[in-house]
């Protein structure tokens, strides 16, 4: 006959010289049901609130040490600390269900009762556990194509635990989730005004991946000068500006310009660029016709997470003064879409919640993820699987479970 044992928390019992009968292993839990007595209606009305209630699993246990007391003692104290040290819920598992496990919290304490001049003792081991007996078969993933069916093996729906690649709409016999692929970073003020000479922009990076597209949109700078007493301007022209700008003067030759239209970035890279524009400028003093340059120079840094630096000089000839400079940018505009992540998307439709892993770090995925009112279950029976051509790669974690 096999010797039986249960592993808690990864705490095998049978390491301990403990081992175990199943008299409590084969019950079932009790369903949440009201049962409600109604005034002129014979018997009564049961209220089932859809979900079984946590059940004791006990385990009556032995341990034999012939004729070792201090083996016996060493054993059981080293058995009673080490799945009185673990917390919360942990995977239980025993011999008598090998294909099986519960998810049970050690709550009890240990009732020995040493018997054979303490070399041996009986005691129950009491859990509380969880109402399902999750099929170790459900933690297996399952690759799926579209138009695929996942066949549920048992009476109780499933809540699976997806694994995608790509974004688009996926659906669980007609119910369905949409990750999206639209922009998730939109950023920063609109516009950004500044009067400053140097500052930064900032904005939201908490969605953004490595290489994902982050776009400084129609910057522009501007900046003022007047002539000294008894001076006028004649004329203003532009001679020169950096590629990927352009430049300008105002009608009366007070205001140089300098636009950037689109700076394109990338997240997790730093970039620097310097745009700078040339001017003539000819000016009428007691009759006599000079003139000279000047020029209005933007430098951007970014720094390849949320923060762009900018500063701004200007350099003007003798007979005018600087009144003023100002910045705008018309947007900063990060896009992080799903399928330039580079890693897949976890949708958990038991809890409703998704999430990816970049280098370790858990990021919530909420966000970009669509659910509808009820989520999709994997019913008992065939469950038809389709998802949208963007979508590509799908995987299912099933997790079955009976009672």
């Amino acid at each position: 006959m096999a010797i039986n044992s249960i592993v808690f928390g990864g705490v095998n019992s049978a390491d301990y010289g403990i081992y175990i009968s199943g008299e409590g292993v084969f019950n079932a839990p009790k369903r949440d049901v009201d049962m409600i007595s109604i005034p002129g209606r014979d018997g009564a009305f049961a209220l089932d609130k859809g979900r079984f209630e946590n059940i004791e699993v006990s385990y009556p246990a032995f341990n034999f040490e012939p004729g070792d007391y201090d083996t016996f003692a060493e054993r059981l104290s080293d058995f009673r600390n080490a799945i009185c040290s673990k917390r919360g819920y942990q995977r239980l598992t025993d011999s008598f269900h090998p294909d099986e496990y519960r998810m049970a919290s050690y709550i009890e304490g240990l009732d020995i009762k040493p018997i054979k001049y303490n070399t041996a003792a009986e005691f129950t081991i009491t859990f509380n556990c969880m109402p399902q007996r999750w099929l170790t078969s459900g933690e297996s993933k399952i690759t799926v194509a579209d138009g695929d069916t996942i066949t549920n093996p048992t009476l109780f729906e499933s809540h699976p635990l997806l694994e995608v690649e790509g974004y688009g709409h996926i659906s669980i016999d007609g119910n369905t989730i949409l990750l999206d692929d639209g922009d998730y970073g939109e950023t920063v003020t609109t516009p950004f005004v500044s009067s400053q000479a140097s500052g930064a922009i900032t904005f939201d990076d908490v969605h953004l991946n490595t290489g994902d597209n982050v776009w400084l949109n129609s910057v522009r700078v501007v900046h003022t000068a007047t002539q000294k007493s008894g001076y006028s301007f004649q004329s203003s022209r532009t001679v020169s500006v950096t590629d990927g700008a352009t430049a300008s003067i105002d009608d009366y030759g007070k205001s140089r310009k300098i636009n950037v239209a689109e700076t394109a970035l990338t997240y997790g890279t730093a970039y620097t660029a310097t745009y700078t524009a040339s001017y003539t400028l000819s000016w009428r003093y007691s009759g006599r016709v000079s003139s000279g340059t000047a020029s209005l120079t933007l430098a951007l840094n970014y720094d390849g997470a949320h923060t762009i630096s900018y500063a701004i000089t200007y350099e003007i000839g003798t007979p005018f003064t600087s009144t003023g400079m100002q910045i705008t940018a018309e947007t900063v505009r990060a896009e992080s879409t799903v399928s330039a992540l580079g890693h897949p998307t976890y949708i958990d439709l038991e809890i409703g919640v998704a999430w990816n892993t970049d280098n370790g770090t858990v990021a919530s995925m909420n966000n970009v993820v669509e659910f509808p009112a009820i989520l999709p279950v994997l019913s008992p029976g065939g469950n038809l699987i389709s998802f949208d051509s963007t979508v590509t790669d799908l995987k299912v974690t099933p997790r079955w479970w009976k009672v």
